[in-house]
């Protein structure tokens, strides 16, 4: 019974926050409400197991309505929060689950909140506290968490970072249980015209376990006339008893607007491999990624929402080099085209029988009123086994279609 009144408080507040601070807004110009939803359909065959013989076949829709609100009661303080509704598989993933962002492992909620911070932003210096997004460069490491961030805007702008992951078995730091996990980060930035470069550092220290990962890492940009570069390196460290975490990840990026209406690009992508028994590769630290970054996936649909994989990890600890093309091509101010091929195979080839695969994207999208699109994707992939793999290696492939409107 208590637990049916604590659901119907939730299911209130959220009626609240749905109604109520949208007509505050309308009535506030100290209060601005921006939103997104989609609605996404997927008909795609053969990603979990590479076989035609079998009817593994998944034709669903999937939705989500976002809605974020911003205060700014004054110049120099600012609120925030976004939260998603609805957000699911129609007829298969949705409850009446109400609770703060998480990696739900696929579990839809009715409500949930991704982002809730207050600023305090002066000349020189800025602090944010609150539920907020920590990530670096493209992302490749990024996370939304109860955070402390303070910015001191001299010419290399500096970003400092603490977060507490985890209070461990208790509040209470007395016994070695009870110890905290926390997270600590520094980035740095300087920009100047057509040019920008990040370093950054980040860490986790378990002190109830003894688990430590850490990252470093380079950014950066840079445009010579019609051709912009884009980089990211990053170098992974860590240690859990007698397990080493490794890991070393490369992006390298380049295009080139040939003409107002066609872009062709290149990308190179690189993430370490291992078959050291002592050693884990990871991809990010304590598993932060919010899979900002795709690049296998290139163009209107993310194709990995079909099967769930890393794309610097085609298998445990076997890494992967990669090679894409991409093209976009704005027939008009309305329709764009876009397309990518790529290779790619594990960088430690003993850790999967995988030898390499191509894959395929197009799309195009279609703005057919203000702020809302249309589109469909198409994706096929390839795979390629070594000889000593017995079993079914057929293409997978997806047609998948998107309608989006922004408000």
């Amino acid at each position: 019974m208590e637990k049916e009144k604590k659901m119907k408080k939730l299911i209130a507040l959220a009626i609240a926050l749905l109604f109520v601070i949208p007509a505050f807004a309308m009535a506030d110009d100290k209060v601005s409400v921006s939103g997104t939803y989609y609605l996404r359909y997927y008909d795609a065959e053969n990603y979990s197991d590479l076989n035609d013989d079998l009817d593994d076949e998944m034709n669903y829709f999937k939705s989500r309505f976002r809605l974020a609100t911003t205060i700014k009661p004054a110049d120099d303080v600012k609120a925030y929060f976004r939260f998603d509704l609805q957000e699911g598989r129609w007829g298969d993933q949705f409850n009446n689950t109400i609770g703060a962002w998480q990696r739900t492992g696929g579990t839809a909620t009715n409500f949930h909140v991704d982002y809730a911070w207050v600023e305090v932003d002066k000349e020189m210096w800025k602090v944010r506290v609150g539920w907020q997004y920590v990530g670096f460069g493209l992302g490749l490491t990024e996370f939304g968490n109860q955070a402390i961030r303070f910015t001191f805007k001299t010419p290399v702008i500096i970003d400092l970072y603490y977060a507490k992951t985890s209070e461990g078995a208790s509040i209470s730091d007395e016994g070695k249980a009870n110890e905290d996990e926390d997270f600590y980060a520094l980035n740095l930035s300087y920009k100047a015209d057509g040019f920008q470069i990040d370093g950054f550092y980040a860490m986790v220290d378990n002190s109830a376990t003894d688990f430590e990962q850490s990252l470093f890492g380079i950014y950066g940009t840079a445009s010579f006339g019609m051709i912009d570069f884009l980089g990211q390196l990053e170098i992974l460290d860590g240690e859990l008893g007698t397990t080493d975490y490794v890991g070393t990840q490369l992006v390298l990026q380049g295009k080139a607007n040939v003409t107002e209406q066609i872009m062709v690009g290149l990308q190179i992508l690189y993430a370490e491999g291992s078959d050291d028994a002592n050693e884990v590769v990871i991809n990010e630290i304590a598993g932060c990624d919010l899979w900002s970054f795709r690049p296998l996936s290139y163009g209107l649909m993310e194709t990995w929402d079909v099967e769930p994989v890393d794309p610097f990890s085609i298998a445990p600890n076997a890494g992967m080099q990669a090679v894409q093309l991409i093209a976009d091509f704005q027939a008009t101010d309305d329709l764009l085209f876009q397309a990518a091929l790529a290779y790619a195979q594990p960088e430690e080839d003993k850790m999967t029988a995988l030898d390499s695969a191509m894959i395929f994207n197009v799309s195009f999208t279609y703005t057919f009123a203000t702020n809302a699109k249309v589109g469909l994707h198409y994706n096929l992939m390839m795979p390629d086994m070594d000889s000593t793999y017995v079993g079914p290696d057929d293409d997978a492939s997806a047609l998948m279609g998107a309608f989006t409107l922004k408000f």
